[in-house]
C-alpha cells in the first residue's frame, strides 16, 4: 500500500530536493530528458522536476511525456485517477507492457513509483497530465511528433522522459 497522501495543497517541500537552476526554466516550453532505462534516479528526478515545474506554474498544466506504449494510456490514466491502493497498481501493471518477458527498464519499479508520485501530486492539486508517446514505427519520429503535439496544445510546459538515444 502506498504511503498516506499528504494533506493540503502541493508545497515546495513535497518536490524532493532542490534542483539548482529550475528558476531558469520559468519560460521553457519543453524539457527533454534522456535516460538509461532501468536506473531509479531518472524517474525520481523526473518526478521531482515535474513537481517543481507544476509548483512554479500553478495556473498551467505540466505534460509529462513518457516513452511507454500509448496502448497503456487508459491503464495509466485509471491509476492516476485512483486511490493508489494495491489493486489499483495491479490493474495498471497487469498490462502487457509491464508484464512482458522482455524487460528493458522502462517498466521498472522506479517508473511505477514515479507514476505514484505524480498521482499523489495530482491529488494535492498539481496540474500534471501524463501522455504516453511510444507507439508506431518509426518510433523516434512518432515520439517526436507526440512531444511536438503536446507543446502545440499550449497547456503548459512539457517534460519528456525518453531513452538517451531518442533524446538526441
Amino acid at each position: 500500500e502506498p504511503a498516506p497522501i499528504p494533506t493540503g495543497k502541493l508545497k515546495s517541500e513535497d518536490c524532493g530536493p532542490d534542483i539548482i537552476g529550475t528558476e531558469l526554466l520559468k519560460d521553457t516550453t519543453a524539457i527533454v530528458l534522456g535516460e538509461l532505462h532501468g536506473l531509479a534516479s531518472a524517474p525520481a528526478f523526473t518526478a521531482d522536476l515535474a513537481c517543481r515545474v507544476a509548483f512554479s506554474h500553478p495556473d498551467k498544466t505540466v505534460t509529462l511525456a513518457l516513452e511507454i506504449p500509448d496502448s497503456e494510456q487508459a491503464r495509466v490514466d485509471a491509476f492516476l485517477a485512483s486511490e493508489g491502493r494495491g489493486p489499483d497498481r495491479k490493474a495498471m501493471t497487469d498490462g502487457p507492457f509491464w508484464s512482458t518477458a522482455m524487460r528493458d527498464g522502462r517498466s521498472s519499479v522506479a517508473r511505477v513509483d514515479m507514476l505514484e508520485r505524480i498521482r499523489v501530486m495530482k491529488r494535492q492539486g498539481a496540474l500534471i497530465r501524463v501522455v504516453l508517446i511510444d507507439g508506431a514505427d518509426p518510433r523516434d519520429e512518432t515520439m517526436a511528433k507526440r512531444v511536438v503535439a503536446a507543446i502545440q496544445d499550449k497547456r503548459g510546459p512539457v517534460i519528456a522522459l525518453v531513452g538517451n538515444l531518442h533524446a538526441r
